[in-house]
């Protein structure tokens, strides 16, 4: 009886450890200099790799193309001196990724803006990936 509980235990702690930890990485946005008539959109583009070609691009107007599915809201603001900051979270993966920011400030009064402001590529953390194996027998 003593071993079928010490392996009932061994399998209910395989079957918890099966799931990957809810981890993310939260990275700061920093926007210098915010205007108080200003509105900012920001843009969070993740990829597995920096070699392949971005859709944010420096200079770009975020309408052509079409970027707006990569708009994020920020939270968590504060300022530090001239510098306004948010926060954004992302899901870690078992894979590296990276993610390069966009931003667009907007005129509140006659809703026109700017070009767009890039950064580079930043890497996110990573979860580490499950064991290969594990099993139980029992011995003779």
């Amino acid at each position: 009886m003593k071993t079928f509980i010490i392996i009932m235990g061994i399998m209910f702690l395989q079957l918890i450890g099966c799931a990957q930890p809810n981890t993310r990485t939260t990275i700061e946005f920093g926007i210098v200099n915010p205007q108080p008539d200003k509105t900012y959109r920001v843009f969070a583009e993740v990829k597995s790799d920096t070699n392949s070609q971005s859709r944010l691009v420096d200079g770009m107007d975020y309408l052509e193309p079409n970027v707006s599915d990569l708009m994020i809201t920020l939270n968590n603001y504060s300022t530090r001196g001239d510098t306004l900051f948010g926060e954004y979270s992302f899901v870690d993966k078992d894979y590296s990724q990276f993610i390069k920011a966009g931003l667009v400030q907007v005129n509140n009064t006659n809703l026109k803006y700017s070009a767009m402001t890039v950064t580079g590529w930043v890497e996110l953390d990573k979860i580490e990936p499950k064991p290969g194996g594990f099993f139980v027998r029992k011995k003779k």
